[in-house]
């Protein structure tokens, strides 16, 4: 996401981007909250964490969706915003504190989604979050004609 402010600045008292999962997964459908730090869906309400994960059951299978959230963000780590009632959850960067955009001076966030089967999977969430926020370097060079 790149926001910016065209005329004035303006300050944010909420913001952020979230999901919204599957109506299966509303109420009996017990969908599933997860965190970076292992937090459920009582616990995650304002923590902080790297990536934030929703998931349920939908035709009898498990399914969810994550977000990694960019070490670069502005808030970081940044902190999770989780309905109370709906199966709705992400990343509130102005849970902390008002985001001011100025003129000229875009805001950039950055997310990454991952969609997943199955049950989630802490690890191999950590490991695309550091693969995310820690790209591999590459040198790429010509080799000389012969």
């Amino acid at each position: 996401m790149n926001w910016a402010a065209d005329r004035g600045s303006r300050t944010a008292k909420f913001g952020g981007i979230t999901i919204r999962g599957n109506r299966d997964w509303q109420g009996a459908g017990q969908p599933i909250f997860l965190t970076s730090e292992g937090q459920s869906r009582v616990r995650a309400q304002g923590a902080a964490a790297h990536w934030c994960y929703l998931g349920g059951k939908s035709g009898g299978k498990l399914a969810g969706v994550a977000i990694l959230s960019h070490p670069q963000n502005s808030a970081k780590p940044e902190a999770v915003y989780v309905d109370a009632e709906a199966p709705i959850m992400g990343f509130a960067p102005t849970e902390k504190g008002s985001i001011t955009v100025r003129p000229g001076k875009p805001l950039k966030l950055r997310y990454r989604f991952v969609v997943l089967d199955g049950k989630p999977d802490r690890k191999l969430l950590d490991h695309l979050w550091d693969d995310f926020a820690n790209p591999p370097a590459v040198d790429v060079r010509l080799l000389a004609s012969p």
